[in-house]
Parts: C-alpha cells; sequence; structure tokens
C-alpha cells in the first residue's frame, strides 16, 4: 500500500478527520503498520481524528470465506494494532458472531469500534448483524455499498438510523426499509453514523478503560453523522482529539445532526 496523502493536506482542506485502510499480510505488512504508526503520530500532533479501517485485505467476498482464509484472530490483531497506533475510531469487519464481535470490542481496549458493511447484504441481515454488534460493543457503523446500491438508499440508512440510535430490532427497523426509492434517494452514497455524541468518544479515547464493551441496555445520546455534501468520502465530520484548537461541526450539533446524503463522485 502506497500513501498518497498526508494529514497536514487533509487538515488544510478542511476534513474533519483522516481515514487509513489497514490491510496486514504478506511482504507488506511491515511498511502497513509504519504508515499507520506514522500517520496516527500525525494526526496526535495536528489534532486530526483517525479512523483505522481493521479489515480483511478485501471486502469482495463473504464474511465467511474471508474468514476461514484469514482467520478471526486476523482481526483481532488487526483491531489491537490500529487501537494502539493511534486511532480515534476502529471501523472492522463482521467476523461471524456477536460473541466474536465482541472480542473485537475488547480487542480495541475502549477505543470506539464501528462496523463495516463489507459485501453486499439483505437488509435483514444488514440490519441483524448492526443490531447484534451494538450489543456487542459497538458505537455505530460505517456502509457503502449497502446504501448506494440499494433500491432506497433513503429507508436502509433511516432503517440503520433506528437500530443504532433507537435501538430497534433488526426485524422492526427493516419493515420500514422495504419501501420502493423516493425522489433524490439515488444522491445518498454512503453513512456513517454512531450512537453516542462527541464528548463521550473523546472521554472513551482519554479513558482507555481495560474493556471497551458497554451495556447495551444503557440509555446514550445520539449522533448521526455522514460526509458534508461536495466533500469526498473521508471527510468524516468527527471528534478531535484533545488538546485540539480546532472545533468539530459534529460537536455543535451531534445531539440532532440528521442523517445526510450527498452526491455520488
Amino acid at each position: 500500500m502506497v500513501q498518497v496523502a498526508e494529514v497536514e493536506e487533509a487538515a488544510r482542506l478542511g476534513a474533519d478527520a483522516v481515514v487509513l485502510f489497514t490491510a496486514l499480510s504478506g511482504g507488506s505488512e511491515p511498511g502497513m503498520i509504519r504508515t499507520l504508526a506514522g500517520v496516527g503520530r500525525e494526526c496526535a500532533s495536528l489534532g486530526m481524528p483517525l479512523i483505522a479501517e481493521a479489515e480483511f485485505p478485501t471486502t469482495y467476498a463473504s464474511v465467511e470465506e474471508l474468514t476461514e482464509q484469514y482467520g478471526f484472530e486476523y482481526l483481532q490483531r488487526n483491531v489491537r494494532l490500529c487501537a494502539e497506533l493511534g486511532a480515534d475510531i476502529v471501523k472492522t469487519n463482521w467476523p461471524g458472531d456477536a460473541d466474536a464481535f465482541g472480542r473485537l470490542v475488547d480487542a480495541a481496549n475502549g477505543v470506539p469500534v464501528v462496523l463495516a458493511d463489507g459485501s453486499r447484504l439483505k437488509d435483514h441481515q444488514l440490519l441483524g448483524r448492526m443490531e447484534a454488534a451494538m450489543a456487542a460493543g459497538a458505537i455505530g457503523c460505517s456502509v457503502g455499498r449497502n446504501i448506494f446500491m440499494h433500491a432506497s438508499p433513503e429507508a436502509i440508512t433511516r432503517a440503520l438510523s433506528r437500530v443504532i440510535r433507537e435501538r430497534w430490532t433488526a426485524d422492526k427497523a427493516a419493515t420500514g426499509a422495504r419501501g420502493r426509492a423516493g425522489p433524490g434517494s439515488g444522491r445518498m452514497r454512503a453513512a456513517f453514523m454512531t450512537g453516542v455524541d462527541a464528548a463521550e468518544v473523546r472521554e472513551s479515547r482519554r479513558s482507555r478503560p481495560g474493556s471497551g464493551r458497554r451495556d447495551p441496555s444503557a440509555s446514550r445520546p445520539a449522533a448521526s453523522v455522514a460526509p458534508t455534501p461536495g466533500r469526498s468520502s473521508t471527510a468524516i465530520p468527527g471528534p478531535r482529539r484533545r488538546g485540539s484548537s480546532v472545533t468539530s461541526r459534529w460537536e455543535s450539533s451531534s445531539r440532532s445532526a440528521p442523517v445526510r446524503s450527498f452526491p455520488r463522485g
């Protein structure tokens, strides 16, 4: 993997966070770890939040195939490395069941974890995974193709929001995702949403408790975040690191932020 941009460049362009895909495999692994550590240090220096994608090397296969090929330990080690080398939020794949996902949350050691969607899924399967991930300690999701390839992107985004923010069951939320595409629904490209507010993410980052799991029945303030219209999918509003002089839009709007869409391309 080749790094083609610097954190300082992202800050200068007005990005709210940077995202780094972290693939650990083969001869490129030492270089990937060096890149992750370097980006983590630069983010810490500039007060830029880092979202590290601790995922399988490819997402164009089923979870079952990838888990069989790489093993659960691959994700577990990747999550831990990302958390220890500076990530503010770790995005990772579904490992096959809720218990295994809970162990990924534990591996993050207090750094917030969001669930990636991976390959194309049926609505109930996507929402079911999200419901289970939230119960296991996730704070939200980062979903792309299962939104922009959906017949009604707005409907599935709303369903995900209800599972994450209102703790609806997958069955209940799936009912509202079956509608036909409405006006403007094709403009939705992706969504990054959480069930906690920015201050809580920062506090989790600072305290680093022994376990990242939380009581699934606990009440949480809601935040739902997606890239600003006109920006790239890497410009994701998020929490600023402690000591940063830059104010995040999320901090002022996290309790009432709507799910927003932005144009393709």
